[in-house]
């Protein structure tokens, strides 16, 4: 049996965010701004432990209250955005919201710059203090189109909707981007072209991602863990509702510790005695540590590395002061973070990679305010 742990990126996302009832995140816009976030919310039947952009035009969000099915109280997240070039900030990164002409500013903008040049402020308050900056290109330089050759400009709209990430809409299923930053004037766009992203596993195997694809009603612009035991996974065409097609995405992970990799990072998927691994495993180590490949295929090369613990120390339950040990299985279901079920609410996670033999857990701290 495969033994998967959720690797340090993720690990480090619960000890940033979960488990913790007011993060000091102040909420702007929204029903309720100026009001913390409260971790985690349930919202459409899904438990959040973080901001997510879902179903607010790709700004982030949070219920502002511990019953938001109850309250629907909730606000926008304020984000960092990319550092910036020229302007009169030295590089710093955009701050978003910000607000400018008594507006608030989500994303980047051309207004009143002449050159119609994407910019944003560096500080919350641009009345304030005028600090700002001119944003990155995206970088993704297009194929076919009108304008060929030219880098796609977000966000840019297209029939009264704003698109921060190349879309199909209208153009035969295949993404397309504005190549101007006001293409209702300009009219001019181009083609993005495929990921680069060769999948593995799947029903789809061996083939690229395509971006963007729609899943259950909700569009994708990258991998997305939704509904595959947290491996991430894509499209690999340009109809996922019709065609049914998709891989897993490979992906690096933690920074090994011991073995013979030199502290090199796991590599997900690797292929160990014929079976592809996506997490940690414990197979075939006798202390029962987690390890993983740090090269695709380990019969090919050898190499390999301890992945590093959780970092999350627990206090009662039955087995207190020892480390979080992600994934654990409790009742048929696979936990890659601390979790509240059949504990009053409060969260809890595994203490040992075995949990339905050893039994041993404990509470998970937090420091929420009364």
């Amino acid at each position: 049996m495969k033994v998967r742990v959720k690797h340090l990126g993720f690990a480090f996302l619960v000890l940033s965010f979960t488990f913790v009832q007011s993060q000091g995140i102040v909420t702007v816009g929204g029903n309720d701004p100026g009001k913390e976030c409260v971790f985690p919310f349930t919202y459409r039947k899904q438990m959040y432990f973080e901001c997510t952009t879902i179903n607010n035009n790709r700004i982030p969000w949070c219920a502002t209250t511990s019953d938001y099915p109850k309250d629907n109280k909730w606000g926008n997240c304020p984000f960092t955005g990319p550092p910036t070039t020229g302007g009169n900030s030295n590089g710093a990164p955009c701050k978003f919201p910000f607000k400018y002409n008594d507006m608030d500013y989500y994303y980047c903008t051309t207004d009143n710059e002449e050159s119609k040049k994407l910019w944003c402020a560096t500080v919350s308050n641009y009345a304030q203090d005028s600090k700002w900056g001119y944003c990155p290109t995206s970088g993704i330089v297009t194929v076919g189109g009108n304008d060929p050759g030219k880098e796609c400009v977000f966000p840019f709209t297209y029939d009264k909707q704003m698109y921060f990430a190349c879309t199909t809409i209208n153009n035969n299923h295949f993404p397309w981007c504005a190549t101007t930053s006001d293409y209702a004037k300009d009219n001019k766009w181009g083609n993005c072209p495929f990921t680069g992203i060769v999948t593995v596993g799947g029903n789809d195997p061996g083939k690229e991602c395509v971006f963007p694809f729609t899943y259950d009603k909700q569009m994708y612009f990258e991998c997305t863990t939704i509904n595959n035991n947290r491996i991430p996974w894509c499209a690999t065409t340009s109809d996922y509702p019709k065609d049914n097609k998709w891989g897993n995405c490979p992906y690096t992970g933690p920074p090994t510790t011991g073995g013979n990799s030199n502290g090199a990072p796991c590599k997900f998927p690797f292929k160990y005695n014929d079976m592809d691994y996506y997490y940690c495993t414990t197979d075939n180590e006798e202390s029962k540590k987690l390890w993983c490949a740090t090269v695709s295929n380990y019969a090919q090369d050898a190499k390999w590395g301890y992945c590093p613990t959780s970092g999350i120390v627990t206090v009662g339950g039955n087995d207190p002061g020892k480390e979080c040990v992600f994934p654990f299985t409790y009742d048929k279901q696979m936990y890659f973070e601390c979790t509240t079920i059949n504990n009053n609410h409060f969260p809890w996670c595994a203490t040992t990679s075995d949990y339905a033999k050893d039994n041993k857990w404990g509470n998970c701290p937090f420091t929420g305010k009364k």
